[in-house]
């Protein structure tokens, strides 16, 4: 018989004027999942990491530069388990991390990790 999966939905939130979210951590888990919240104002979405959770955290690149999803789609997900899948910490962020963007309200994102 196979074990099911072990999953954790939770919520962070990038407050109002705001452009980063609160801290996720992704101890245990290899898979992750956004999903964006129905109202979201025009901006990629980036992530940032850290090896403490009130450590410094610093942009998250690939072989291409900074991992980004580019303008993404209210009430959209995006699966990301390969670039966030190293770091135990990771906040995520509206617009890049040359060019953040405040929300104009508090923005709920909805992380899914397995």
């Amino acid at each position: 018989m196979r074990d099911k999966p072990i999953y954790r939905v939770k919520t962070v939130t990038i407050a109002a004027t705001e452009s980063l979210s609160s801290v996720i951590d992704m101890d245990g888990y290899q898979n992750v999942a956004v999903i964006m919240p129905t109202g979201w104002d025009t901006a990629d979405l980036t992530f940032a990491a850290s090896t403490e959770i009130d450590g410094t955290f610093i942009p998250i690149h690939d072989t291409s530069g900074e991992v980004t999803i580019t303008n993404p789609a209210a009430s959209t997900a995006f699966v990301l388990s390969e670039q966030l899948r190293p770091f135990k910490f990771i906040k995520i962020r509206s617009g890049t991390s040359a060019s953040a963007v405040a929300q104009t309200a508090d923005r709920v994102l909805i992380v899914v990790q397995s």
